[in-house]
């Protein structure tokens, strides 16, 4: 009786496995942990301001924002002063 042999002619050898779509979302998490600490010291009324635009705008995450507002304002800088050769 003959055997069909899983070569390298077979077509499902030659495709690529595919992940899943968990462990691609598993690979991104990854990818995205955050293991880097800044700390920053605020006086009261800055609290205090933080706390009420965090109120009024329904900011559920506090460290989110000051990361989106933080980068968002490097990335605007920086865009700003790209460097021009002529």
């Amino acid at each position: 009786m003959a055997t069909k042999k899983q070569g390298k002619g077979t077509r499902s050898n030659r495709r690529k496995q595919q992940p899943s779509y968990t462990e691609f979302l598993l690979q991104q998490r990854k990818a995205q942990i955050r293991s880097q600490r800044k700390v920053v010291f605020f006086s009261e009324q800055e609290v205090a301001m933080i706390d009420r635009y965090c109120q009024k705008y329904k900011v559920k995450s506090k460290s989110a924002f000051f990361r989106e507002v933080i980068l968002t304002h490097l990335l605007e800088d920086l865009d700003a002063n790209y460097p021009k050769l002529f």
